[in-house]
């Protein structure tokens, strides 16, 4: 009920109550403008439905009578049938323009003009038609009386042409008047909208202002390199959950900033060492100490060739991680056989195992499902794992590597070791490239950068990676990839 009140009392809740004030006076002015818009629709509608296709016919069917009459006095006099034949097709154009006419008419004044065309048209086409076809006795009498019902029926027409324009141009206007009454609303609206928005944003910025700038100013303090102790700010709630919020990034900078002076440390220490061995046993040797002893000499080479390597293996580390962040690409993916791979590492590493009597137990399914990714890269991360359960698992130790699919899209792979374990404390961090095991013993060399570069390889194939272990009791690490279908 407090964190409710709270909310309803913060800035939230004043924007949601702003905003649903302005979505309700929104709503409403949609509902008009809509409403409105609806109108002008209907009126154009009718416009361009019934108005302009009554005016367009009234114009075809004068057009058609008049021709009717010219063909009808043509065959008259000359008896052609081309003529004849003339009449007929405008005859037969008027009847379907009065046809479609009778659809499109709507309205009593219009309807009571067309019905009087209609009748005029009906009359007409039948005395045109009696006299075209030698019923009447009389042309002369004939051609007067079709001369009078056409020029009547051409009025009407007219007539009703006229009254369709007439229409038509009182719609548009009262159209014209409903959008420019639409416009001014719209203005006045969007007017009192923002003057209310900006009065809105005034208050709010008032009562956050102040804690906003504290906070701003500790951040220049983090932009500047220092870390500042954490802070309260009294202000509302949102803003008080920002600053407990910054307070803890400050902690996890803070840690960040710990773990990497560690990793320096580490990486000097790695980097330092084999590289002072080098320097003496080089030393030693240009200065001839064991000039008359082959042995010794001996040693002093196997010296700097044992720290060379160490001292490669530790900047390739480095530098692949480096990589590994910096290339975002993605990887080649494709089928590939994750048995044979491990395999292959397994026997890479043989002599390591047979030099410490470490018995390699491999536990891979038969008609293991091959997997989908980029098969050097899980080659080095499981290098990584089964090289680590090497080093950690003393001599006549065993190691168990096993590969398995789990369901229809997951292989899971699994390097277990009786070694020394980690501890619960280590545990949650032994990804992290920053950080070793504060309880290893000093006889194990490295940066600590293996397992952070296999969990980047993992994850960028869209698989898992973890540990178990317990101090003591050995450790197995387990990663999961993507089957390939």
């Amino acid at each position: 009920m407090l964190n409710y009140a709270m909310k309803l009392t913060g800035i939230f809740g004043r924007l949601a109550l702003t905003n649903l004030i302005l979505l309700v006076l929104i709503s409403y002015f949609i509902i008009y403008v809509f409403h409105k818009t609806e109108q002008i629709h209907t009126i154009l509608h009718d416009v361009t439905s019934v108005n302009l296709p009554v005016i367009a016919d009234s114009d075809r069917l004068i057009s058609s009578i008049e021709r009717m009459n010219e063909f009808r006095l043509k065959y008259i006099v000359t008896g052609d049938e081309d003529f004849y034949e003339r009449f007929n097709g405008f005859m037969a154009e008027a009847e379907s323009v009065s046809q479609h006419l009778s659809e499109t008419v709507t309205g009593k004044s219009k309807t009571d003009i067309y019905d009087s065309v209609s009748e005029l048209y009906g009359a007409f086409s039948k005395m045109s038609t009696a006299q075209i076809k030698g019923e009447e006795h009389n042309n002369t009498e004939a051609d007067t009386e079709i001369e009078k019902i056409s020029a009547l029926l051409t009025d009407k027409i007219s007539e009703l042409k006229n009254t369709a324009d007439s229409e038509w141009q009182k719609k548009l206007e009262r159209s014209n008047q409903m959008v420019e009454k639409v416009l001014h609303r719209s203005v006045v609206f969007m007017t009192a909208c923002i003057i209310g928005a900006a009065a809105v944003a005034f208050f709010n910025t008032r009562n956050i202002a102040r804690p906003l700038q504290k906070l701003g100013e500790k951040t220049n303090e983090v932009a500047a390199g220092r870390f500042p102790e954490s802070f309260y700010l009294k202000a509302p709630y949102e803003i008080e959950r920002l600053a407990s919020d910054f307070n803890i990034m400050i902690r996890r900078l803070k840690e960040s900033r710990e773990q990497k002076e560690e990793f320096v440390s580490n990486v000097s220490h790695e980097l330092k060492t084999p590289l002072s061995s080098i320097k003496e046993a080089a030393q030693m040797l240009k200065e001839g100490v064991f000039d008359n002893d082959p042995e010794n000499s001996g040693r002093l080479l196997d010296i700097i060739n044992a720290e060379s390597e160490r001292l490669i293996t530790s900047v390739n580390g480095i530098i692949e991680i480096s990589r590994l962040d910096i290339n975002d690409a993605p990887y080649e993916m494709q089928a590939f056989d994750l048995g044979g791979v491990l395999k292959e590492i397994i026997k890479k590493t043989e002599p390591i195992a047979a030099a410490k009597k470490i018995k390699v137990v491999q536990d891979i399914a038969e008609e293991l499902p091959e997997a989908f990714g980029a098969a050097e890269m899980i080659s080095r991360a499981a290098e990584n794992l089964i090289s680590n359960a090497l080093k950690y698992t003393p001599e006549n130790g065993m190691i168990n590597i096993s590969a398995k699919k789990t369901d229809e899209r997951l292989l899971l792979v699994s390097v277990k070791d009786n070694g020394r374990g980690i501890s619960g404390e280590d545990l949650p961090h032994i990804f992290e490239r920053y950080r070793r095991g504060r309880n290893q013993h000093g006889d194990v060399k490295g940066t600590g950068l293996g397992l952070a570069i296999a969990r980047k390889i993992i994850s960028r194939h869209g698989g898992e990676i973890w540990a178990k272990s317990r101090q003591g009791e050995g450790s197995e690490f387990l990663f999961t990839l993507p089957r390939s279908f």
